[in-house]
């Protein structure tokens, strides 16, 4: 099925800007709240890793320090970057 409709002169590219403007700052806000954070939730580090919660858990403690607060399990940005440089080869 084809749909096909007349625009007004200069909608089209008003239209793509728009777009094009919302999804840059779309992806910067996404980018400054997971990549620039200092600590992270467990889920933003599975995240910000690529991995599941099970493939992180492997190397919670072990590997990357935990810090526990009231409950709540926050990894920071510098261990988990610290860890991919010495598992890089």
């Amino acid at each position: 099925m084809k749909i096909e409709f007349t625009m007004p002169q200069g909608l089209e590219e008003q239209l793509k800007s728009i777009v094009i403007e919302a999804t840059e700052q779309a992806i910067q806000e996404y980018y400054e709240r997971l990549v620039a954070k200092e600590w992270m939730s467990i889920t933003e580090a599975t995240k910000y890793l690529g991995v599941s919660h099970n493939t992180l858990r492997k190397y919670l403690s072990s590997e990357i320090p935990v810090c526990v607060l009231d409950g709540i399990k926050r990894v920071n940005k510098h261990d988990i970057d610290a860890f991919l440089r010495k598992n890089s080869y």
